[in-house]
């Protein structure tokens, strides 16, 4: 037996009638939040480079590819060899240029034949599983090809606080609605920043959290030892963690 086929056996065994009582009553929906959780530990491990702890969180991840394939197994929709035939088809399909008679001399010529495949392939569905975020820089990014692009960072940042000013409008005036407008429009325009600048917004909210969970862990830390003046002890926190991540 292969590493692979014993992962999948003892996978399948948490899950049996003698099996673990908390996997075997997962299911996809209590996935959700462990995919995300394993995704961004996965992305810390990279950014830290920490090659054990890469291997570690790469295994995470993986485990929860396996439980939702096995999931849909019990369900009879998929297994795990179906998502691994699935997986190598659209890989041969998005790659003409080394499996087919495409030419790609260039990574961008790679990544246009990608892009160009993925969409012909999604325009034979109609479902748009595309998260806000994902699907607010699709859209800003085809604007922009067609002209409707901002000229600089500056432009977007000037944007930005023209957004701002009109929330704190809708605040003043206590129009939900307005707020909620607004609100989406500070969001939006801070993707497209993101997009402007080539930044991941995932990962750049992804690391703020983390770095706000280490500055106030830090000075709850300070507190406790007798500080009351609280905005001194937020900045000793936070000199003290931006430290630590340099």
């Amino acid at each position: 037996m292969n590493s692979l086929d014993k992962l999948l056996v003892i996978t399948k065994k948490l899950r049996s009638e003698d099996g673990c009582p908390w996997d075997k009553k997962l299911t996809l929906k209590d996935l959700k939040p462990y995919i995300l959780e394993e995704a961004y530990e996965i992305i810390d491990a990279l950014e830290k480079n920490d090659k054990n702890n890469i291997k570690e969180e790469a295994g995470d991840l993986l485990l929860q590819i396996i439980f939702i394939s096995n999931i849909c197994e019990e369900n009879k929709d998929f297994n795990f060899s179906d998502v691994i035939v699935e997986l190598t088809n659209k890989l041969i399909r998005r790659h003409p240029h080394v499996f087919g008679d495409k030419i790609a001399n260039t990574p961008a010529d790679a990544k246009e034949i990608w892009d160009y495949q993925k969409k012909s392939e999604k325009s034979k569905s109609k479902l748009n599983s595309d998260t806000p975020n994902i699907r607010a820089i699709k859209i800003s990014k085809e604007q922009a090809k067609k002209g409707l692009e901002f000229s600089s960072s500056d432009e977007i940042l000037n944007k930005l606080k023209e957004e701002i000013t009109e929330f704190q409008l809708a605040t003043n005036n206590k129009n939900i609605d307005s707020m909620e407008d607004e609100i989406g429009d500070i969001i939006f325009t801070c993707l497209n920043l993101c997009r402007y600048n080539k930044i991941n917004p995932d990962i750049a909210l992804a690391r703020s959290v983390k770095k706000f969970q280490q500055r106030s862990e830090k000075f709850f830390e300070i507190v406790d030892k007798g500080d009351t003046d609280l905005n001194n002890a937020w900045n000793k926190a936070k000199s003290i963690t931006n430290k630590s991540v340099k």
